[in-house]
């Protein structure tokens, strides 16, 4: 009987020494897996990523470089205002509407829109038809223009070109 309680007295002490020394390695490894599931998740999801990147990419190479330029042309980036500028004033002075003032002031851009809307002011002076002719070329240019309003009162005097004011929407990219 002895024996048999001191059996169970060592089984007590070693099943003690072992949960002392086992269960505080056995968190740690629990702590580990768990950090193990979290970099697997994490490779997911750059794996999955990566694969959206390649998607993108495939897409955007699907384009032609012809079909890019024509895109960037519809909306440049703002390094390209100052020709935009150049091209309405070659516009106007072809159809004989002469600038005398420009006004240029960026709208904020729409949240997770690559486009920031420009407002676009312009006093010109000319008569109707040219005015008409003015329209037509800034129609057919490439780059977007939305006409906003255009005013345009009588001219002071008989004869004398009217003043007109036209005021449009344009987009640049970021």
């Amino acid at each position: 009987m002895q024996k048999l309680s001191l059996t169970i007295f060592f089984f007590a002490i070693a099943v003690g020494v072992a949960y002392y020394f086992v269960y505080p390695a056995y968190q740690e490894i629990q702590g580990i897996d768990a950090e193990n599931a979290a970099l697997f998740e994490v490779a997911k999801e750059m794996r999955d990523l990566v694969e959206k990147k390649k998607e993108l990419e495939d897409i955007y190479n699907s384009v032609s470089e012809n079909d890019r330029k024509r895109l960037e042309a519809l909306a440049p980036s703002n390094a390209k205002l100052a020709d935009f500028i150049v091209i309405l004033e070659l516009l106007s002075a072809r159809n004989g509407v002469p600038f005398n003032s420009v006004a240029i002031t960026e709208g904020g851009a729409e949240p997770g829109s690559s486009l920031v809307p420009l407002s676009i002011s312009l006093g010109l002076n000319g008569s109707y038809e040219t005015l008409k002719g003015y329209l037509r070329d800034i129609e057919r240019y490439v780059r977007i223009i939305d006409v906003q309003s255009i005013g345009f009162s009588a001219p002071a005097e008989p004869g004398a070109p009217m003043p007109i004011t036209f005021v449009a929407k344009t987009y640049e990219t970021k």
